[in-house]
């Protein structure tokens, strides 16, 4: 993918000579690998996960609460490897920023402003922060598409580049990859579908279907696509 080849390897693999930004890695992560929206990312707190012991060869998820829309409170699973490298980054890139911000700093959100932010360094980070951060991975990756724009005061008019994607298509990846992968693994159709609302904060099954059906349908057969319309 080339937003996680833009963003360097993750916190547990990184070295002094490693590129990119653990946070910003772990930011395309908790996306692509979890489903998190950008608020639930923010909503992060770093006392659940340092409470935690993972252990990738057991290939299990941990259990981690997130805030949804409207404040709802919901538990999605967080796969160990990505607990690993939250881990990292507490232990890592996210305390050289706290200790740029201050001696006595102490600050529970798990998403900081990078230790390089101008005057911001180790504050908590905002979702317009992840927005921006977003557009310049897309930038950097060459993931850009022609826009054209108008200037209300002049008047001028041109073509300038931007970014292609925000960070929600990282949930789409999520559900189909899921999907696959859960079906592989022998799930039922219907367990897969709800596993994946509840993972992406859907109170409304027909919400998911409508938004991801029609990836998943690419792939079903025609029986199945029939069965999967039947589920709505």
């Amino acid at each position: 993918m080339a937003l996680l080849e833009w963003a360097g390897p993750p916190a547990s693999k990184r070295n002094v000579d490693s590129q990119g930004s653990a946070r910003d890695r772990l930011i395309i992560d908790l996306g692509w690998a979890v489903g998190l929206r950008r608020s639930e990312k923010i909503s992060l707190s770093i006392y659940p996960f340092e409470a935690l012991t993972p252990d990738p060869e057991l290939l299990r998820h941990h259990k981690i609460k997130v805030v949804g829309k409207g404040n709802k409170v919901r538990t999605v699973d967080v796969p160990a490897w990505l607990v690993i490298d939250i881990q990292a980054y507490i232990q890592g890139e996210r305390k050289r920023a706290l200790k740029r911000r201050g001696r006595s700093a102490r600050e529970g959100q798990l998403l900081l402003n990078s230790e390089t932010s101008t005057n911001r360094a180790g504050h908590p980070m905002e979702a317009s922060g992840i927005r921006s951060m977003i557009e310049r991975a897309c930038i950097g990756a060459g993931l850009i598409e022609q826009r054209k724009f108008e200037n209300p005061e002049s008047g001028e008019r041109g073509v300038r580049a931007g970014a292609r994607f925000s960070d929600h298509p990282l949930r789409h990846t999520f559900a189909v990859m899921t999907w696959h992968h859960s079906l592989a693994a022998g799930w039922k159709e219907e367990e897969t579908w709800k596993y994946i609302q509840h993972q992406l904060g859907h109170e409304d099954l027909g919400t998911t279907m409508d938004t991801y059906l029609k990836h998943v349908n690419v792939w079903a057969t025609p029986g199945r696509s029939a069965a999967l319309k039947s589920m709505r």
